[in-house]
């Protein structure tokens, strides 16, 4: 089995250097540090730090991807909050590039959403144009930012609305790529069928499996037909993210995909 597999370290570890020591360990050929987790933050290593955390991660042949924090809503026409959102994400791109990071995924955030008397609209969808500029200027910033630097990798995630699919093609191949969360995309048709078109984009594969409506669940005990959707991009150059939470929960998972494969 060719497939490079990580994980996505969150809970449970004390830094960076303990997650990508837990990879090593557990034979994993990488990890996606998710920079939700203060643990991980930027401004928590110094240049000194980050130089070791890049020899570290090298000297134990463990790849590093990022995941950029959830909270920022680039999905948004106050400007001040989008603009403040691209500064963060800038940040994060540097520190993954110091470290050595090969993929960086962002999420894009979602407009506000009304109830109406009879169901619900979000913003984006009443103001489509409106929401198109905002996101290509958005989108375009970080993409020349993280020119030479790192991959940056749009991911599939809450509402995946036309305005957004539209702003993300727009710069598809032309330094804006995919991450192709399958568990997120096997409950959302609009998502599923956007990846599969646009999969030669793909550079970062989040998996999880699916029970019932419940994802991040462990791989093996749903729903996905992993041997399916990962013959898409198979021979893309990219990584495989084990989304399953705990760590335990997550080699768990490392075991049960394995054996999917297994010839």
């Amino acid at each position: 089995m060719n497939k490079r597999f990580g994980f996505s370290a969150t809970y449970g570890f004390s830094s960076i250097i303990d997650a990508i020591e837990f990879a090593g360990k557990n034979g994993f050929a990488g990890v996606e540090i998710n920079l939700n987790m203060p643990e991980f933050f930027p401004e928590h290593y110094d240049k000194q730090e980050r130089e070791h955390i890049k020899k570290f991660a090298k000297y134990n042949n463990i790849s590093l991807t990022f995941h950029g924090p959830e909270d920022i809503n680039l999905c948004s026409m106050q400007r001040l909050v989008a603009e403040t959102g691209v500064t963060r994400l800038k940040e994060c791109i540097d520190f993954a590039s110091e470290l050595g990071g090969e993929r960086f995924t962002f999420h894009i955030g979602d407009s506000v959403k009304f109830t109406m008397v009879d169901g619900s609209i979000y913003v984006e969808d009443y103001y489509k144009d409106k929401f198109k500029v905002v996101l290509n200027d958005s989108f375009k910033q970080i993409v020349d930012y993280s020119k030479d630097k790192i991959i940056v990798c749009a991911e599939n995630t809450g509402y995946f609305s036309s305005v957004k699919r539209d702003a993300i093609k727009q710069l598809l191949g032309k330094g804006l790529y995919l991450t192709w969360d399958m568990g997120h995309s096997f409950l959302k048709k609009e998502q599923q069928e956007f990846m599969i078109e646009n999969c030669k984009y793909v550079r970062n594969v989040h998996i999880h499996d699916v029970k019932g409506k419940k994802d991040h669940s462990i791989i093996g005990e749903g729903d996905v037909d992993f041997k399916h959707f990962m013959s898409f991009v198979e021979k893309n150059d990219l990584y495989y993210i084990i989304e399953v939470r705990p760590k335990e929960a997550a080699l768990e998972s490392y075991k049960n995909i394995k054996e999917i494969f297994k010839e």
